[in-house]
């Protein structure tokens, strides 16, 4: 699978030896790179492009040994003062779901104005796992700008396609297609072999099948064969620009009607030659929102969450499902009501890392004064929760101790076998792990078909 940000862009940022340029990513599937994208244009001359790849650290900085090079040489042509997609290929490496990496830019030349300039997006950047970040002194010290990005993109496999080696990439295949239940219809989950911006065509009448013959010396043969839709609908994904995964909610959809869809779409805000193929889908009873992680006792002892002082749940799905929110059994304090933010991170090891998946901030006004209680719904940005992954579950709030929030927290005989309770004393920075006790929670979503 992919990373990608290919969207917008405002600015661009020049990288002349010893200067580097670096994207921090973090993919969500385990897969070997073999291939990197970068909307690039040349400064008036070129000198040697070199792009590596290194693990990131927590502040989104590249570190250790390298990982992958391009081999320094360039897949398409490049000019100065035109903007053009490079495409570089790279040695093989596994890129581990979950982990950070950045990718480095620099250009080898030693003479005035040979370097190289690549194209990021300054202001209202969107790619929700890196950021883009900078150095002038050939990696000693590295600024990063934590609401800026690159563009770029990361190929590999699975799945095995081939990579097309010439940019322009104007042609999509998709490469991954899954379903999973809404209240009232389904959600269709895309991945594509190159960023695009997708349109769902689909139909309720079955799609018309029409053979074209052609003439070859006297003899009426097959040529091809066209497919009419009508009375179509057309569906936008959810996500703006160009992306490699692509979601769209196509409802009202009533249940046991069988549907006929496809999908159009632009590459670079220009039309894409490519058609999907024809899928249909008879919409099944499918229960959502479900339950799926949960450690539900009400009794126990109540946990403090202000200022520095963060609390944390951890949890193991054992079914893949599209996660949504969370119920969580709180309390507050009788003076004030803060903010109470809702992270949910990566937790290998029971060690939350990286960026959130998914955050909220949440009134305590809708939390009752203690000694009062009761299960609080959360709900959250939508994220594929991977089966067999561990996720933590983080609270933090801005408040005093008056006014602090409470979560409930069994310390007795807590049974929860995938994951276990956090505290900090830090604002994060450092966990401590309480293999004794467990938080009261419930992890809801949305299954797959």
């Amino acid at each position: 699978m992919t990373e990608a940000y290919t969207s917008f862009g405002d600015s661009w940022q020049t990288c002349r030896w010893p200067d580097r340029g670096a994207q921090t990513f973090r993919p969500l599937y385990t897969h070997t790179l073999f291939y990197v994208d970068l909307q690039l244009k040349a400064d008036l001359l070129v000198g040697m492009i070199v792009i590596q790849i290194y693990e990131a650290d927590a502040n989104h900085k590249p570190k250790g040994d390298m990982l992958s090079d391009s081999y320094g040489y360039l897949a398409a042509p490049l000019y100065p003062f035109i903007s053009t997609r490079v495409r570089m290929k790279m040695r093989p490496f596994e890129a581990i779901a979950g982990h950070y990496y950045a990718i480095v830019l620099h250009s080898e030349g030693a003479l005035p104005y040979t370097g190289i300039q690549w194209r990021f997006d300054a202001a209202g950047a969107t790619y929700p796992r890196g950021m883009r970040s900078f150095t002038m002194d050939g990696g000693v010290s590295w600024t990063v700008y934590s609401g800026s990005d690159f563009m770029f993109a990361e190929f590999g496999s699975p799945p095995t396609l081939p990579v097309p080696v010439k940019p322009p990439v104007d042609k999509f295949v998709p490469t991954l297609f899954e379903k999973s239940a809404l209240t009232d219809g389904v959600r269709f989950h895309l991945a594509t072999n190159v960023p695009c911006h997708l349109t769902c065509y689909w139909t309720a009448s079955e799609p018309k099948k029409h053979p074209v013959t052609r003439v070859i010396r006297g003899l009426v043969v097959p040529w091809y064969t066209y497919f009419c839709f009508v009375a179509w609908h057309a569906v936008a994904q959810v996500e703006p620009g160009d992306t490699l995964y692509h979601t769209f909610h196509v409802t009202p959809w009533e249940i046991g009607q069988k549907r006929w869809f496809t999908f159009r779409g632009n590459v670079d805000d220009v039309l894409s030659p490519s058609v999907g193929p024809v899928f249909n889908f008879i919409r099944t009873p499918l229960t959502t929102p479900q339950k799926f992680e949960s450690y539900e006792p009400e009794v126990g002892v109540w946990r403090g969450i202000y200022g520095s002082i963060w609390r944390g749940q951890t949890f193991t799905p054992v079914q893949r499902h599209v996660f949504n929110g969370v119920y969580l059994l709180l309390s507050r304090g009788p003076y004030g009501w803060p903010d109470l933010t809702i992270d949910i991170l990566l937790a290998p090891d029971d060690e939350p890392t990286g960026m959130p998946k998914s955050s909220r901030p949440f009134s305590l006004s809708a939390i009752p004064r203690i000694p009062d209680y009761r299960w609080v719904i959360v709900p959250l940005a939508e994220f594929i929760a991977e089966a067999g992954t561990k996720y933590g579950i983080i609270l933090h709030s801005t408040g005093s101790s008056a006014a602090q929030c409470y979560w409930r927290a069994d310390i007795d005989a807590p049974t929860y076998p995938r994951g276990i309770s956090l505290a900090s004393t830090t604002a994060g920075d450092r966990w401590d792990k309480l293999t004794d006790s467990d938080h009261s929670f419930q992890d809801w979503g949305a299954p797959f078909y």
